[in-house]
C-alpha cells in the first residue's frame, strides 16, 4: 500500500471519529434489553485522564493550515501506526459505566486493489432488576479511498447465538443477507454511489469540519437497523464542554437520523476544529459516550448502580387493582417532547384522542375473539403472509417448533381456542421467567426454555405460525404493581375472524386487559427487523402517564 494512498485515506477516517455512529446501535441494543423495562432518564460526568486531555489541546493548537510533521499522516497529526493499535471509547448512563468500544481503521489490499477496511467491536454491560445482561456487536465496513461503499457485515449478540448481516453492492443495489440460528434471509435495498457506510457521517466531519450554524445532509447505513437514512447535520455553535477535569470549547452538533417518515433518533456530539468527537449524548435514554484511552475503556468502573428495568418504570399515582381483569381504562398520556397521537396508534383495543400537541386521552379496551369490537375495524391490517409464514427471528419451521405445536390440542381447529391453549402452553414451558436474554429468537427460545416478555412473544408467535394461525408482536407498556408503575412489554397479537385479538404468554390468561398500553406490532421479518423497535424511541424517557377511569 502506498503512502499515498494511506495519506488519502486518513484524510478521511480520524481517530476520533465513531461516537455518533454508536449513538444508534447502542440506543437499539438498549430497546432490545428492555424486556419488561426501559426509558431511563440521566445524566453523567465521564472520566478521561489528564494526559488524554493534554494530547487532545496539544492537537487543538495545530490548525488545518499548518504543514504535517515528517513521517505523519496528512489530517490526522498521527503515525499511521497508531491507527492500527485501535480507537477506544467508553460508554455511560447515569453515573454507571455500561460498555465500551474498540475502532480499527487500516488501509488493505484485495487482489492489488487499494480499500479501507474499519471494524468496530463493541460490548454493553447492564443490569435489569437485578440480573446481569451483556450485549455484543460487531461493525466491519470495506470502501474504496474515497468512500464508496463495497460490503459490509455486522454481528450481534444479544441472545444465545449471533445474528449476523452482511451486504455487498451489486449492480447499484445493496444485496442483504441477515442469518441467525437456522434461518437465513435475503433482500435488496436501494443503493446510490454517494450513499455513506456506517461511518459516514465521522467521514464527513473529518474531511471537511463544520461551522457554527452550517447545516450538512447526507444518506447513510444504519448499523443494526440495516437501512439506508437521512441524517441531517445542523452545527449549533462552540460552547464550553466539560470532560471531567478540563472544559473545552467544542462545537455541538444536533444529528438527526430519519429511519422513516414517523421515526427518528436525535443525538448530540461535540468536535474539535478538526472534526474530531470528543463527545456524544443521546437524550432519549441519557447515553454518553466519551473517546478516551484503552485502560479506561476497559475498566469496569466499579460497583454499578444503575439498573435499566427500576429506571424503565413509568410511574402513576393511582394503584391499579387487578389490572388484567379491567374491562376498560382512560388514560391521560403526555409526552415532553412528542404528540402521543403519533405515537401511540388506534385500533380495536385503543383508540387515542387529542387534547394538545403533548397530550392525548387513550381508551383501552378488552376484547376477545368472541365477543364484538367496539372500535372500528382497520380494512388495511388484514394480515400478510410475513404474519404467517417463518422468517429469522420467528422460526415456525424449525424442527422443534413444529414438535411443539403438533403437540399442544391436535385435534383443535378453532383458532382462537387453539392460540389460547398455545399462549398457556408457552407460559407453562418458559420455566426459568428471567432477565438474562436480551433478544433470544423462537429457535433459542424454544432450545433454552427462559427468558422474558419477549422471548415468550416470539416463541408464541412462532408456535401459532406452526398451526397455520396468523400472529404478530406487539410493543408497548403494562403496569407492573411491584413497582406502581408502567413498564415497557411485548405481548402477541393473533388474527381471529375479522381483528387482530391479544394475547400474552407472560400472564398465559387467555387474553389481556386494558393494563396494556400499545405503541406498535411487528411480524419481525426481514433484514431490517429490528425497526420495530422504533415507536419505542418516540416514547423513552419523556412518557407520563395518568389513569383517569378505570372499570
Amino acid at each position: 500500500m502506498t503512502e499515498s494512498v494511506i495519506s488519502f485515506f486518513m484524510r478521511r477516517f480520524d481517530d476520533d471519529c465513531t461516537n455518533s455512529l454508536r449513538a444508534c446501535w447502542c440506543y437499539l441494543l438498549i430497546l432490545v434489553a428492555t424486556g419488561c423495562g426501559s426509558g431511563v432518564t440521566t445524566s453523567i460526568t465521564p472520566p478521561m485522564t489528564p494526559d488524554a486531555i493534554a494530547d487532545q489541546a496539544t492537537a487543538d493548537e495545530v490548525t488545518a493550515d499548518e504543514a504535517t510533521a515528517p513521517g505523519e499522516v496528512v489530517g490526522t497529526g498521527r503515525s499511521p501506526s497508531s491507527e492500527h493499535e485501535g480507537l477506544w471509547d467508553a460508554f455511560y448512563i447515569e453515573e454507571s459505566k455500561v460498555g465500551h468500544g474498540r475502532t480499527i481503521v487500516e488501509p488493505i489490499d484485495e487482489d492489488g486493489r487499494a480499500v479501507i477496511k474499519t471494524t468496530s467491536e463493541n460490548a454493553l454491560k447492564l443490569k435489569r432488576f437485578g440480573r446481569s445482561i451483556e450485549q455484543q456487536i460487531s461493525l466491519e465496513s470495506i470502501e474504496t479511498p474515497d468512500g464508496e461503499v463495497i460490503r459490509f457485515r455486522s454481528e450481534m449478540l444479544a441472545g444465545p447465538s449471533p445474528v449476523v448481516t452482511s451486504g455487498q453492492v451489486v449492480d447499484g443495489r445493496m444485496n442483504i443477507t441477515m442469518s441467525t440460528q437456522g434461518k437465513s434471509v435475503s433482500r435488496d435495498l436501494d443503493w446510490a454511489p454517494d450513499w455513506g457506510g456506517f461511518f459516514a457521517t465521522e467521514q464527513t466531519l473529518e474531511r471537511k469540519p463544520m461551522q457554527p450554524g452550517e447545516v450538512r445532509t447526507l444518506t447513510s447505513l444504519v448499523p443494526v437497523f440495516t437501512q439506508s437514512a437521512e441524517v441531517t447535520l445542523e452545527a449549533i455553535d462552540y460552547e464550553s464542554t466539560q470532560l471531567l477535569t478540563e472544559v473545552r470549547e467544542l462545537l455541538r452538533i444536533r444529528s438527526t437520523v430519519r429511519l422513516s417518515d414517523d421515526n427518528q433518533i436525535e443525538s448530540f456530539f461535540w468536535t474539535d476544529r478538526h472534526g474530531r468527537t470528543l463527545k456524544s449524548h443521546v437524550p432519549g435514554i441519557n447515553q454518553y459516550g466519551y473517546r478516551t484511552t484503552r485502560e479506561l475503556a476497559l475498566d469496569d468502573g466499579g460497583t454499578s448502580t444503575f439498573d435499566l428495568g427500576d429506571h424503565s418504570i413509568v410511574p402513576v399515582a393511582r394503584r391499579l387493582a387487578r389490572p388484567h381483569d379491567t374491562r376498560q381504562i382512560v388514560y391521560r398520556v403526555h409526552l415532553n417532547n412528542g404528540d402521543p397521537h403519533a405515537v401511540f396508534p388506534s385500533g380495536p383495543t385503543q383508540s387515542v384522542r387529542s387534547l394538545d400537541d403533548t397530550t392525548a386521552e387513550i381508551t383501552v379496551r378488552a376484547i376477545r375473539a368472541t365477543e364484538p369490537a367496539d372500535l372500528a375495524i382497520d380494512e388495511g391490517s388484514q394480515p400478510v403472509a410475513a404474519d404467517r409464514n417463518a422468517n429469522n427471528l420467528v422460526q415456525s419451521d424449525d424442527p422443534r417448533i413444529v414438535a411443539m405445536a403438533a403437540g399442544v390440542a391436535p385435534d383443535e381447529t378453532d383458532a382462537w381456542r387453539l392460540a389460547q391453549y398455545l399462549e398457556q402452553y408457552v407460559r407453562r414451558q418458559i420455566r426459568a421467567k428471567n432477565f438474562s436474554q436480551a433478544f433470544a429468537t423462537a429457535a433459542e427460545v424454544a432450545e433454552t426454555l427462559e427468558g422474558d416478555c419477549t422471548e415468550h412473544s416470539v416463541l408464541l408467535a412462532a408456535l401459532c405460525r406452526a398451526r397455520e394461525i396468523p400472529a404478530r408482536v406487539a410493543m408497548g407498556l403494562v403496569y407492573y404493581e411491584a413497582k406502581r408503575g408502567y413498564a415497557y412489554h411485548m405481548w402477541n397479537e393473533v388474527w381471529s375472524g375479522d381483528r387482530w385479538v391479544p394475547l400474552d404468554a407472560t400472564l398465559g390468561r387467555g387474553g389481556i386487559g386494558a393494563a396494556h398500553l400499545k405503541l406498535g406490532d411487528s411480524n419481525l421479518d426481514g433484514a431490517t427487523a429490528y425497526s420495530a423497535f422504533l415507536p419505542v424511541f418516540r416514547a423513552m424517557g419523556q412518557l407520563q402517564i395518568e389513569l383517569v377511569e378505570v372499570e
